[in-house]
């Protein structure tokens, strides 16, 4: 986990310096994700609506799927001061949560001090901000949750749950799907920016950048508790 946590946010501060292009920056992350999925764990057996698959040689593409997965939903969403900071604080403690529930002591210790992390910097990323995430940020904060998930808070004795992380992570997925989806009718690339991000379009209904960051941590925390 700490190995690749470190390239992720080696892989932030490259990208922050000198911008990669997404077909590099988006191999780059494969291969961040690598030393967690050969010394760490992968997802064996996959637990979705009552039904159960078992991955067989899938099983370490599958989980580097959801590493990358989670790292860009996460990274897609950090368009706003505080926003990715919220998020990853929320997904974090309920994984350390659940973990603690499980019994997994050594994951709940972890997600539990990354979430007091992020909660001690987002007093200066909170709008408007003095200390900003970057890549280095956001690809950490992704990796985090995607770890805390598949390395074993939502893991049962046969398999990985994937209702529970996709639940957690509503907000910024669909945010995600909907930007891809978006830019591809547009002709656009996939990492383009763009003011369709649902904290744009709030602002444009008239609320503050606080209030936007309030009205979609209420809709994580929401999901959360579900």
């Amino acid at each position: 986990t700490m190995l690749s946590g470190a390239l992720y946010c080696a892989l932030g501060i490259i990208d922050d310096r000198w911008p990669l292009r997404a077909r590099y920056k988006f191999s780059l992350q494969i291969i961040a994700a690598l030393p967690f999925v050969i010394l760490s764990s992968s997802i064996v057996t996959l637990h979705l609506l009552g039904m159960e698959l078992n991955l067989g040689f899938m099983s370490v593409p599958f989980t580097i799927f959801w590493i990358v997965s989670c790292v860009n939903v996460v990274n897609l969403m950090d368009g706003m001061d505080g926003l990715a900071t919220t998020i990853g604080l929320i997904a974090t403690a309920t994984l350390a949560l659940l973990s603690l529930s499980l019994g997994q002591t050594g994951l709940a210790v972890l997600g539990f001090l990354f979430a007091a992390s992020l909660l001690g910097f987002l007093f200066h990323n909170w709008p408007p901000a003095r200390i900003f995430l970057g890549d280095a940020g956001s690809l950490l904060i992704g990796f985090m949750i995607a770890a805390l998930s598949a390395g074993g808070a939502l893991k049962t004795a046969t398999g990985f749950v994937l209702i529970f992380p996709t639940v957690l992570l509503a907000i910024p997925i669909a945010d995600t799907a909907l930007a891809i989806v978006r830019r591809k009718l547009m002709g656009q690339g996939i990492g383009d920016g763009d003011r369709g991000h649902i904290h744009h379009r709030l602002q444009e209904r008239g609320l503050s950048k606080v209030h936007s960051l309030l009205v979609i941590s209420g809709l994580c925390i929401a999901m959360a508790a579900v």
